[in-house]
């Protein structure tokens, strides 16, 4: 079995689990130990939580980057002590528990129970010193709206949750195209601050990978909108004519292996939400458009 532990900085490790390739984190100090996100399945925090007590570490310290099922689903054997998350993902944990139960065939009351809540939240920022190495928080919604990644400033390493997948197309789930297009920008003008980049789906970036994977992220998120809001200006109303407009092949291409993923249904996907951000977002008038 190949070992789903990779070394990425010198005490930090990507944990990788089997939802669309997903990744978690686990991240050492001189004094203390946290873990970042907690997977889909209770066997990846039950991994995760058994690799922190090898290297002489309790799983007492948790910090999610969002509150979406594969990230918060595996997390109870590494939720006992504290829970930190931004404030938003709370509200939405609680929105997604009646999902669950109907899932799970349980109450929504044993649905909440099976997940660690947050004990502890914040609104913009929040730094954790662990000995020898801080870990700060940087807001990258998008994907989500309560999206937070997770700079190591000692080893310049990110955890960015699903703000950025080098391993699929954007994903926009509860969040926004353009707010997450800024938050791949945003961490470009980063760039100096990150050697490594440890994504919510796909392959570790590191190097000049970690600028090409977001101006990748940043170009197709731009250019789906582009092309959206230029159908839409000229008359096309159709929603099936719109998503075509937008193909695969011209926007993907063989960038991700189409096979994998449900990769173009991913596309579609992304390309529907984006159909209905811009519908509420075009002038009356043509003529005051903008393509920006």
């Amino acid at each position: 079995m190949t070992d789903p532990f990779e070394q990425v900085a010198d005490g930090v490790f990507a944990y990788h689990h089997d939802w669309a390739d997903g990744l978690c984190a686990i991240v050492l100090g001189d004094d203390g130990a946290v873990a970042i996100d907690g997977g889909g399945d209770a066997a990846d925090g039950e991994a995760m939580a058994a690799f922190l007590r090898q290297h002489g570490r309790e799983p007492t310290r948790l910090i999610y980057t969002h509150g979406h099922s594969d990230h918060v689903w595996g997390a109870a054997a590494l939720g006992a002590g504290e829970v930190f998350s931004h404030e938003l993902t709370p509200g939405l944990i609680r929105k997604q528990v009646p999902s669950w139960a109907q899932r799970w065939g349980v109450s929504e009351k044993e649905a909440a129970s099976r997940v660690p809540w947050p004990t502890a939240t914040f609104d913009q920022t929040m730094s954790w010193h662990l000995g020898g190495r801080t870990i700060r928080s940087i807001r990258t919604p998008g994907h989500s709206i309560d999206g937070t990644s997770y700079l190591i400033d000692d080893c310049k390493t990110l955890i960015a949750g699903d703000a950025i997948a080098t391993g699929i197309v954007p994903a926009l789930n509860d969040g926004d195209g353009r707010t997450l297009e800024m938050s791949h920008r945003l961490l470009l003008e980063k760039g100096d601050q990150i050697d490594v980049l440890v994504p919510g789906h796909g392959p570790v970036a590191r190097g000049d990978e970690v600028a090409a994977c977001l101006r990748w992220g940043a170009s197709y998120l731009r250019g789906v909108r582009r092309r959206v809001r230029q159908q839409l200006v000229s008359g096309i109303e159709d929603q099936d004519a719109l998503v075509a407009s937008c193909s695969y092949t011209e926007f993907v291409g063989e960038r991700f292996d189409s096979e994998s993923h449900h990769m173009p249904q991913r596309h579609a996907t992304a390309v529907t939400k984006i159909i209905s951000e811009e519908r509420t977002r075009i002038p009356d008038h043509p003529n005051i458009w903008d393509s920006k």
